[in-house]
């Protein structure tokens, strides 16, 4: 998310500032959902645990974006995921009280509000979903592609995008073997479709 949506009126929320370091957890799934999140500066990845003990990421979360708003629309009780900081992060935090109280007494904005914050939660999923189904290279590319997209830069035909995360994590987004992902991105960069600086990934995009 890079922009509030014309009726929101969240950024007029009271809110307190608060500073998070890489590495901290915001909030543990299950623990009672008392605050909204919106996030001024870095990056946050969000997972859950499922009943087989499997711990999988479904979102990474950037600059401009909302963490556990929609839950909070849905009137839930507890946080449905985990929150975890990738970057050092700068943050607004509001209560569940007032994001309800603005909700609920704003009409055209309640009536844009859901759609909106469901679209917005649902968008990463959606499209790992939609490359459930390609090949190993495809779901690599796609998946970075979209990281860039939301999170990164476009100049010059290039995707430039910063991700803050080990192999391991970025295997369990895209749902293959650490191993096959390190001798896929190579192969990628062998076809010069990517080139990795450290954590920096560039997308060619005239060869992808």
């Amino acid at each position: 998310m890079t922009n509030y949506c014309n009726v929101c009126i969240y950024k007029s929320l009271p809110y307190r500032e608060i500073t998070i370091k890489k590495g901290a957890y915001l909030f543990h799934q299950g623990d009672p959902l008392t605050m909204m999140y919106y996030l001024r500066d870095g990056l946050v990845k969000v997972l859950k645990l499922h009943s087989n003990g499997e711990e999988k990421i479904f979102d990474i979360v950037g600059k401009n974006d909302f963490l556990a708003l929609l839950a909070i629309l849905q009137k839930k009780d507890l946080y449905p995921a985990s929150a975890i900081a990738l970057t050092d992060l700068i943050l607004n935090v509001s209560t569940k009280a007032d994001v309800l109280n603005a909700y609920t007494t704003n009409q055209p904005f309640k009536e844009a509000c859901i759609d909106c914050a469901s679209n917005r939660a649902i968008l990463f999923q959606d499209h790992l979903f939609q490359l459930s189904n390609a090949s190993t290279d495809d779901k690599i590319i796609g998946v970075l592609t979209h990281l860039a997209q939301q999170l990164g830069t476009f100049k010059d035909d290039i995707y430039t995008v910063d991700i803050p995360l080990n192999q391991t994590d970025l295997a369990n987004i895209i749902n293959v073997r650490r191993e096959t992902l390190s001798r896929k991105l190579t192969e990628l960069k062998k076809q010069e479709k990517i080139t990795i600086d450290k954590n920096t990934y560039k997308l060619y995009n005239n060869k992808l």
